[in-house]
């Protein structure tokens, strides 16, 4: 009995002294928890399209946390987990980046470290101009260029403008308000201070608009080809408008005086040939210093008059007042592209003094 007595001490000594030793090792390692951060460390991963992007990555020993504060002026911090890293995006400049670690028994230490953002200069700046397709004197600015956040386009016209911001992803319009030579200036913008800047000179001029039926004199834009035979051809106020013809301009033709077929005439080009057919007909609005004046409608071949058609039997039947002349019945040679209008006053007579015919709206009415 003794012996036995004597083991089971033996044996509960030996288990006390396992578990006081276990215990003792629990201790040590919880211990290392609540040791203070360390060998704090924070690096930044800047991207270089100036998009302002900074990847901010902390590193440290005993942390279980981190808390970024982004020192951008905004007051705004953020919480990351051990391994994880911010992502923010800055305006070129310097900044204080703090970093605050915690560990899980909760003492901190902090890091800070100073950041630097610059915008690179934009590169490859390729600028487009188009004209309007509603206005002679708009244009259409859009641009591409490396590492541009925006552009900005100035169009030389007035200098007290403030310059017209757009992106890749748009364009710029301007309506000039004269024709002449202007230089347009676009700034490519990177973000920051770096710029790119590029200029192209353009032109804005007032094309001639298109000569066509009905024939008046209404738009100054039009340049007329014009051809006389014993007289002379002008655009001049309408001299009495108001009853059969409210036009503020006509034509005016000033007849030589002239012995018999002197074949006085004025003749213009049109762009587009009429249409012929046995329906044809053409009215002519006219002023005349005499009653009984013959008027000839003649269209021929632009080059050979030798191709055309025509009516010479028209008459005027009132002095000194407009009246319409109705053209029809055509005959000729030919109904293809005939674009040279001719008129003729009283191209068989005689006349014992100059006198001056006013025409105006050659309309093809069928």
């Amino acid at each position: 009995m003794k012996n036995i007595k004597y083991f089971l001490v033996a044996f509960i000594a030996i288990g006390s002294s396992v578990f006081y030793s276990c215990e003792n090792d629990d201790a040590d390692d919880l211990s290392l928890d609540f040791q203070a951060p360390s060998n704090l460390d924070l690096t930044f991963n800047i991207s270089q399209d100036n998009s302002g992007l900074v990847i901010i990555s902390p590193s440290g020993t005993n942390v279980g946390s981190f808390e970024v504060f982004y020192g951008d002026g905004t007051g705004e911090s953020v919480i990351l987990p051990l391994g994880d890293n911010a992502q923010r995006n800055y305006p070129e400049g310097s900044f204080t980046v703090r970093v605050v670690a915690k560990s899980l028994g909760g003492q901190t230490a902090e890091i800070v470290k100073d950041l630097s953002v610059s915008y690179r200069t934009p590169e490859n700046l390729q600028v487009t101009v188009t004209e309007s397709t509603t206005s002679n004197f708009g244009v259409i600015v859009t641009a591409t260029a490396d590492f541009a956040s925006s552009f900005e386009v100035t169009f030389g016209e007035d200098p007290t403008l403030t310059p017209i911001t757009f992106t890749e992803d748009e364009s710029a319009s301007y309506e000039y308000s004269a024709i002449g030579e202007y230089t347009i200036t676009v700034t490519a913008l990177s973000g920051g201070a770096a710029t790119t800047q590029t200029t192209e000179t353009i032109t804005i001029d007032n094309p001639p608009e298109p000569i066509l039926l009905p024939l008046d004199f209404e738009d100054d834009r039009r340049q007329y080809d014009i051809g006389t035979n014993n007289g002379s051809f002008s655009i001049v106020p309408n001299p009495v408008p108001g009853t059969n013809n409210n036009s503020s301009t006509v034509g005016q033709f000033d007849r030589n005086q002239t012995g018999g077929n002197n074949f006085a005439l004025v003749a213009i080009v049109i762009d587009e040939a009429p249409s012929f057919d046995a329906n044809t007909t053409f009215t002519l609005k006219v002023y005349s210093p005499r009653a009984g004046l013959p008027v000839w409608l003649k269209i021929e071949r632009v080059g050979n008059n030798s191709l055309f058609q025509e009516v010479t039997n028209v008459t005027t039947t009132v002095a000194n007042a407009w009246e319409t002349l109705t053209f029809t019945n055509f005959s000729g040679n030919t109904t293809e592209d005939l674009r040279n209008v001719v008129i003729f006053f009283d191209p068989l007579g005689a006349t014992s003094a100059a006198e001056t015919i006013y025409i105006d709206e050659l309309i093809q009415t069928n």
